[in-house]
């Protein structure tokens, strides 16, 4: 009889389990639903936000859905596109530059803030400190402070005689100050002449107008728009015969003279490190906002040829990547 009981208990017990198991693997898995948000977005910055999420396990079509909305080429306004994905109830928004996370931190003080660029994000008030943002921002910077000097002198390593230079700058929350270019052109002995741009269309009257004016040279500022078109702007510079460094890590590969600066890839794909944290449990505000770790030299001996520039041995021994 003992026996007969203890069999019961076990069919028993079997059977529970047995359901438990079975309802385990009916049981949906957390789908976690992100927002993209930017100006602009090349294909391969997106591409390496979606590797860098598959690494984390967190894959389209599986347990991940992106909602992006991109400004370029719609109608709505940046603030009307932050908006929509917070009525989505989205759990996380991850933002593309400086002015995509300014919209989103307006449209939410709640869903968290992921920044792949968050640009000057002290000076537009996104977090009170990098190593203590508070809020519901977070993510990477690409802070240009200090560039500027530096894109002006590697000019001048190129160009002695360098006295005129124009900047292609496109004004935005979370780019560097205009007030910032002028203030290290003055301490160079460097006349600026700037050229605020809002869309591609602008492009071809600024070249030509900076042109006319007979600058020496031409600096391209930071900015989504900028990485969006980067071949066309190299495409520009040659043509007008204008001797340019950009900061899109992309501009020397697509037949600009030079770049240096971060590499937007880079940040994108970390981007995903932070997101998997969040999406685990860790509050915004326990992440700190990191600094880009590397600045990228790249220049192109071909387009220099075709200027008629002879780049220095000491700055080609710098560079991270000489295209022939």
């Amino acid at each position: 009889m003992q026996r007969c009981a203890t069999l019961v208990v076990m069919i028993l017990a079997l059977s529970i389990l047995g359901t438990s198991v079975i309802t385990i693997a009916q049981q949906p898995h957390k789908v976690a639903r992100i927002g993209v948000l930017a100006i602009a977005l090349p294909s391969e910055q997106l591409a390496a936000l979606r590797q860098g999420l598959q690494e984390f396990g967190w894959i389209e079509g599986h347990n991940l859905v992106l909602e992006i909305r991109i400004l370029e080429g719609q109608s709505a306004p940046l603030s009307a596109l932050a908006t929509e994905l917070v009525d989505l109830q989205v759990d996380l928004i991850c933002t593309g530059d400086g002015a995509a996370a300014h919209a989103a931190k307006k449209a939410t003080e709640t869903i968290p803030i992921v920044g792949a660029s968050l640009g000057s994000t002290l000076e537009f008030g996104f977090v009170a400190t990098l190593g203590h943002p508070g809020g519901n921002v977070t993510g990477l910077s690409l802070q240009t402070e200090g560039l500027p000097g530096i894109w002006f002198e590697v000019l001048k390593e190129v160009l002695p005689s360098v006295r005129r230079v124009a900047l292609l700058h496109h004004t935005r929350p979370g780019t560097t100050p205009l007030e910032d270019f002028e203030a290290t052109a003055r301490s160079l002995g460097i006349e600026l002449l700037p050229f605020s741009v809002q869309t591609a269309v602008d492009f071809q009257a600024a070249f030509q107008v900076a042109s006319q004016r007979q600058v020496h040279a031409l600096v391209l500022g930071g900015s989504p728009l900028f990485s969006e078109h980067v071949s066309e702007l190299a495409a520009l510079a040659l043509a007008h015969r204008l001797p340019t460094i950009s900061y899109e890590s992309t501009f020397a590969a697509a037949g600009g003279l030079m770049n240096y600066g971060p590499r937007r890839t880079d940040n994108f794909h970390r981007a995903a490190t932070f997101i998997d944290r969040i999406l685990k449990g860790t509050r915004p505000d326990e992440l700190p906002i990191e600094r880009p770790m590397r600045f990228f030299l790249a220049i192109n001996l071909k387009t220099a040829q075709a200027l008629g520039l002879t780049i220095p041995q000491t700055l080609l021994s710098r560079a991270d990547e000489v295209i022939q």
